[in-house]
């Protein structure tokens, strides 16, 4: 079985830091591809809540945050 491309959830957690340090080092050797996704759970929201959160800048703000920790 030949590996060519290798998935890699994120979500900025130590376990997912140690998860891709270990994705890259299983990766060089095979030459395959890496492909990271960043996964972002947004907590359950009440109706008021929900409609409060999503109509402003609570999603850009996530978004933002998560390409800032990407870069570093």
């Amino acid at each position: 079985m030949i590996i060519h491309h290798i998935l890699v959830p994120l979500d900025f957690s130590a376990t997912a830091d140690q998860a891709l340090a270990y994705a890259i080092a299983f990766t060089m050797p095979l030459q395959a591809r890496l492909t990271l996704l960043h996964v972002l759970q947004i907590p359950p929201l009440t109706l008021e809540e929900g409609a409060t959160a999503l109509s402003g800048t609570y999603l850009e703000d996530l978004e933002t945050e998560a390409h800032h920790l990407l870069q570093a």
